[in-house]
C-alpha cells in the first residue's frame, strides 16, 4: 500500500483509503526475515507473534509520505471492503501468547474448535475468499469498528 500512495502521491492522483480511522502495523523486511528464520528455529507453538509495536494510522502515513515528497493530493475515503477491519487482530479473544527466548517473538497454540473446523476446511477447499473471511471473523472477533 506504501508504494500506491507514493505512485499516487507523486502522479497528482486522488489518495485512496477505505477508512480514515483504519490503522496497520508494520514491520520491515529485516524484521520478517528475522521472524521467519528465528520461527524456524524456535519451533514453538503453531503461531509465531513478532512485536511490531503500536498499529499506525494509515492517514498519518499518508500526511508524513505528503510532506517528504513535497507534493499534497486529496484523500478519498473508499469504504471498507468485505470482511476488512479498520484494526487488526493478532490474537483471537481465546487465545494466549506465551514468551519465547527471543524477546520480540511471542507465540500461541490454535485452538482447537478453529484446528477441527469443518467449516473453515470446506471455505479454503473451495478457495471462497469472501466465506473463508467470514469464517475466521468468528474466531478474531472482527467487526467493522
Amino acid at each position: 500500500m506504501i508504494e500506491t500512495f507514493i505512485y499516487q502521491i507523486q502522479n497528482n492522483k486522488p489518495i485512496t483509503l477505505t477508512d480514515r480511522k483504519i490503522d496497520r502495523f508494520f514491520m520491515s523486511i529485516e524484521e520478517a526475515a528475522h521472524l521467519t528464520l528465528k520461527s524456524s528455529l524456535l519451533n514453538a507453538g503453531d503461531v509465531h507473534i513478532f512485536d511490531m509495536g503500536e498499529p499506525v494510522s494509515l492517514e498519518f502515513v499518508i500526511e508524513n509520505l505528503q510532506k517528504v515528497i513535497g507534493l499534497r493530493s486529496p484523500i478519498i475515503i473508499t469504504g471498507l471492503r468485505d470482511g476488512e477491519k479498520t484494526s487488526e487482530v493478532l490474537l483471537s479473544k481465546s487465545e494466549i501468547s506465551y514468551p519465547t527466548s527471543d524477546s520480540r517473538i511471542t507465540y500461541t497454540n490454535l485452538t482447537t474448535e478453529l484446528n477441527s473446523s469443518q467449516e473453515l476446511i470446506l471455505q479454503i477447499k473451495n478457495r471462497d475468499e469472501s466465506g473463508l473471511l467470514k469464517e475466521i471473523n468468528k474466531y478474531t472477533g472482527s467487526r467493522r469498528h
